[in-house]
């Protein structure tokens, strides 16, 4: 199911900009839930966003540097389901 991927509110009652200093991730990538998906600073701290669930980075709607508002979309992707396990062989 495609996703948008939104900036955060990094603090509560703040719709204050925050700078997007560096993607971890390009189109194509599967990102497991827990891995970093980019970096953003505001009022001077960087804090880094994670994936939540296991996703396919579809495009990137914003580049690094760009000052982004809370609740911005910035990048599109869709969720992963798990792979399935490796059929078991039988031994013979």
């Amino acid at each position: 199911m495609k996703i948008e991927l939104k900036m955060p509110a990094l603090r509560p009652d703040d719709d204050a900009l925050s700078v997007l200093c560096q993607w971890n991730v390009k189109p194509g990538d599967v990102i497991p839930a827990g891995d970093v998906l980019f970096e953003v600073e505001t009022a001077k701290v960087v804090s880094q966003i994670e994936a939540e669930t296991r996703l396919r980075i579809l495009s990137l709607c914003a580049e690094e540097g760009d000052e982004v508002a809370p609740g911005t979309v910035i990048a599109i992707a869709e969720t992963v389901e798990d792979e399935d396990p490796a059929p078991e062989t039988e031994g013979t």
